[in-house]
């Protein structure tokens, strides 16, 4: 399963407003479709001129607009379809808008602001380059031979110190060397995560790395609720809405977990008696859903958790925001900290 193509929900969502516009204009469903490949480019002039070929040729909406799942996934045709023969075309439209440019906005702000481990990352990285190699080496000579036993130090700590300051000492002379072959793994990661072979893997690190991996999983989420209840609102019975909502999810065990009652559902089951059979990111989604199903406003509450998980996104954020320095930089500079003023004890054993 791959992840979320931002420029595939970019394509879509210029698709869908220009064809929303055209179409209040009072312009009919295939010219509209062929003028907007007139002034577009790329994939979604190629995608239109295609559409309206099929369209021209008395195809159904169904026939003219599957047959694209990387821009129009199933549950964007099976809406237009539905909204076709109840007369809400339009309105279908301007929901469909309205929940790309939701999830467009939400996915953008996720990619940006999952870029800040990354940076904080490689910067502890450097960090750690710059005090093995260059500050480290400086205390080698305090250790070159033993001096006796600082009371107020073990000695195997002492020893410990030692090493650490000699090895530094040591490879600084191949510092140069060592961020060579540094960079070239790390080019090679780079590009071995593109590779098919290396996709599941890939995928795996994405979800499990730590706050990035908690922003991914809720994305998915949200685009799952978000899909459900434009699908409930269009009419579409749960088990088919829930079916086609599951399409949008990329990653693997949330499949899973979703799909696990989807055989309920079709055989006819309620929802309120299966949402606790499922592990949820938090605990207030399954009592909200428990409580629309048995009250049968279903779509309104799957907008409700989408507004809800992103909210809790965001404050989780916060708090990454707050922690992740911790990890990267203020601990580590503890560890710096705490063995240069044992290093000064030393020093003042030997001096004094």
């Amino acid at each position: 399963m791959n992840n979320i193509n931002l420029n595939a929900l970019k394509n879509r969502l210029i698709f869908t407003d220009l064809l929303e516009s055209l179409l209040k204009s009072g312009m009919q469903l295939p010219q509209a479709v062929e003028y907007i490949g007139q002034r577009v480019s790329g994939k979604v002039k190629d995608l239109c001129n295609s559409i309206a070929e099929k369209l021209k040729r008395g195809l159904s909406i169904v026939e003219s607009f599957s047959g694209y799942p990387d821009v129009l996934p199933d549950y964007f045709v099976r809406i237009l379809a539905s909204s076709e023969e109840t007369g809400t075309f339009q309105e279908a439209l301007e929901a469909l808008k309205k929940s790309e440019n939701r999830e467009f906005a939400f996915q953008k702000r996720l990619r940006s602001i999952s870029l800040y481990p990354r940076v904080l990352f490689f910067l502890s990285l450097g960090l750690f380059y710059f005090f093995f190699f260059f500050v480290l080496p400086k205390f080698e000579e305090l250790y070159v031979a033993s001096f006796g036993w600082h009371p107020g130090l073990h000695s195997r700590l002492l020893d410990l110190y030692r090493g650490i300051v000699h090895t530094s000492a040591y490879l600084a002379n191949y510092r140069i060397e060592i961020l060579f072959i540094f960079l070239i793994i790390l080019f090679i990661f780079m590009i071995g995560f593109r590779l098919r072979a290396f996709k599941r893997l890939s995928n795996w690190l994405r979800y499990n790395i730590p706050f990035i991996g908690i922003l991914r999983k809720h994305g998915e989420y949200i685009t799952f609720f978000d899909t459900l209840g434009l699908l409930l609102e269009r009419g579409t019975p749960l088990d088919q809405a829930w079916e086609n909502a599951l399409k949008t999810i990329h990653n693997r065990s949330i499949h899973q977990d979703l799909a696990f009652i989807f055989a309920p559902l079709k055989r006819g089951e309620s929802l309120a008696d299966l949402t606790g059979n499922i592990r949820w990111p938090t605990k207030y989604i399954p009592s909200a859903l428990k409580l629309a199903a048995n009250r049968g406003n279903l779509h309104e509450t799957c907008y409700e958790l989408v507004s809800y998980l992103e909210k809790n996104t965001m404050q989780k954020i916060q708090v990454y925001i707050v922690f992740l320095p911790f990890i990267f930089f203020i601990f580590p500079i503890f560890i710096i900290l705490f063995m240069l003023s044992h290093s000064w004890i030393f020093i003042n054993s030997i001096l004094y």
